[in-house]
Order: structure tokens, then C-alpha cells, then sequence
């Protein structure tokens, strides 16, 4: 998998871990979610307000590794990418080269005319 569909993945399952405890999108009527906000339908159940905060810290933990393949990719990857497009195409990499070439082409031209325009036997 490339780099930006793993980062999207965590942040996806992050999302789903994240609607799944709060009860996001569930309607009115959040049977799912207790007083304490946690994931139970039992009120002052400790087990499960434990889950849910361990559910939470996950959910947290998996942003932040997202947030990781995300600047990974910006600070590493793309300036990579960048080099090889710019290097990949034989213009910019022998640009020095030809402009040289070109150049003595072109003093070798003069040099040439100059002589030929003085020798008497042309």
C-alpha cells in the first residue's frame, strides 16, 4: 500500500472507533452511551467507562500515527519525488552539457569561417 492510503486507513478506523463509543450518527434517541459518557447502557458501570477511555486513548494513538505518515510524506517523500521528476528528464539533467557543446559549436564555427575567409587557396 502506498504511504497516503496507510495514513488514510488509520485515520479512517480512528473515525469508526471514535463514532462507535460516542455513539456519533446514531440518532435522538444514544442508547449507547451512558451518563458518564461512557460506551454502556448501564449508568456508574466502571468497566466500561475504562473500555471507553482505553477506546479513546486508542483512537488518539492512531491520529497520531496518521499524523505521522502524513509528515513523513511531506518532509521526506514528496521533496524525493520532486528530484526525480526534475532529474528523470534528459533535458534538465544534460542542460550544462549541451549549453557547453552548443557554445564550442558555435566558436568552432567562427574559428572556421575566420580561417577559411583567409587562406588565398579557398
Amino acid at each position: 500500500l502506498k504511504i497516503i492510503e496507510i495514513q488514510h486507513q488509520y485515520r479512517r478506523v480512528s473515525y469508526a472507533l471514535l463514532r462507535l463509543i460516542t455513539g456519533h450518527d446514531t440518532g435522538e434517541n444514544n442508547d449507547s452511551v451512558n451518563d458518564e459518557g461512557a460506551w454502556c447502557w448501564r449508568d456508574g458501570c466502571k468497566a466500561c467507562l475504562s473500555l471507553t477511555k482505553a477506546l479513546q486513548s486508542t483512537v488518539e494513538s492512531m491520529q497520531a500515527i496518521a499524523d505521522m505518515y502524513k509528515s513523513h510524506t511531506n518532509d521526506t517523500c514528496i521533496p524525493w519525488i520532486e528530484n526525480f521528476i526534475e532529474y528523470s528528464s534528459p533535458t534538465r539533467s544534460y542542460e550544462v552539457l549541451v549549453d557547453m557543446h552548443m557554445g564550442t559549436h558555435r566558436k568552432f564555427k567562427e574559428v572556421s569561417e575566420e580561417n577559411i575567409s583567409k587562406d588565398p587557396e579557398y
